[in-house]
């Protein structure tokens, strides 16, 4: 009888050490997840601007791969938006507009970053053409999930939301449109202000 109650005893007490480091085991895993969410969740600085342009990888709509490199000694807006974003699409009849005179004035190409996949994205501009009537010509990149693009280029994760990029690839601008950066930079691709002199196109 005591030899059975010293080895229930001795049991007891291999379950508690157990369940002590299961325990402790358990403890840990949630430590390191909330650490790596409060990292993630970490607001991220926006790139300065005058520096250099961070290179990125992204797809185009049929699957081409895309880099910065890619507008070399050209200057490009990123537009991020989103086709679950309401306001994005209001936007989009006035980007359309905009990516003409910026092309044609200043030499500055437009470029669509999505933060969907392309079959989401390609079924949102169908949407916005069948609907509003709108057809978007210059060119469009998708970057679903959390890729690096859209962590560095636009770190809030705010749309709508663009980073001018000049022909040398520094950064010359970058903010949501409802903040001053975008109408001095939309006013000026419009002509109705004076640019600063990295923007005068160059033939």
């Amino acid at each position: 009888m005591e030899r059975l109650l010293l080895v229930s005893v001795s049991l007891a007490w291999v379950m508690i050490l157990v369940n002590l480091l299961l325990t402790v085991r358990i403890l840990r895993w949630v430590q390191i997840r909330n650490d790596e969410r409060q990292r993630y969740l970490e607001p991220r600085p926006e790139l300065t601007v005058g520096a250099p342009a961070p290179d990125f990888r992204a797809r185009s709509l049929d699957g081409r791969q895309a880099r910065l490199g890619d507008w070399a000694g050209r200057a490009v807006a990123f537009i991020f938006s989103s086709p679950f974003c309401s306001s994005c699409r209001e936007e989009m009849p006035m980007l359309v507009r905009l990516a003409r005179l910026a092309q044609k004035n200043k030499g500055v190409e437009l470029v669509l970053v999505s933060d969907a996949n392309a079959t989401e994205t390609q079924a949102w501009l169908d949407m916005v053409r069948s609907k509003d009537g709108v057809e978007v010509h210059f060119p469009v990149l998708v970057t679903p999930g959390d890729a690096q693009f859209i962590k560095v280029y636009n770190p809030t994760g705010s749309v709508p939301y663009f980073c001018l990029v000049d022909e040398h690839g520094l950064v010359q601008a970058r903010s949501l449109f409802v903040e001053s950066d975008w109408p001095k930079v939309r006013r000026s691709w419009e002509g109705t202000t004076e640019l600063a002199p990295w923007m005068t196109h160059r033939h």
